[in-house]
């Protein structure tokens, strides 16, 4: 094989390879963005229903995230968790061993004119 055929062999491989890894990055990346969007649209409907309010100031996660199963019924991998200004008030998965992890947040600043902040945390994974 002359020197041109082995450098334009290589030139081509080279190429191919990192078209399929890019390919690969960018659906991932696609992937997870949808993911979150979608985890957000669940939780703005259930605002705009005037349950989250209620259901983050007692601590319900259990309603959100069967809320949440309720719309989107083929995400399967998240859990939300409720934080006040310190601290976790609500049970955190173990993550550890979670391939991708990504987070959503969703602050509420008070009710009815108590300054008490809290934020839903939804975890997502792959």
């Amino acid at each position: 094989m002359s020197f041109l055929a082995e450098v334009s062999l290589s030139v081509i491989l080279i190429s191919v390879f990192l078209v399929i890894l890019f390919n690969q990055n960018f659906e991932n990346s696609m992937s997870t963005s949808k993911s979150k969007n979608t985890i957000f649209s669940a939780i703005s409907s259930i605002e705009k229903k005037n349950q989250l309010r209620y259901f983050i100031a007692n601590d319900d996660v259990e309603k959100i995230n069967k809320t949440i199963k309720n719309s989107v019924p083929n995400l399967k991998n998240f859990y939300p968790v409720v934080y006040n200004k310190t601290t976790n008030t609500t049970y955190i998965p173990d993550l550890s061993n979670k391939k991708n992890v990504y987070t959503v947040e969703y602050i509420i600043a008070g009710d009815y004119g108590n300054y008490n902040p809290k934020i839903l945390r939804v975890f997502l994974w792959d």
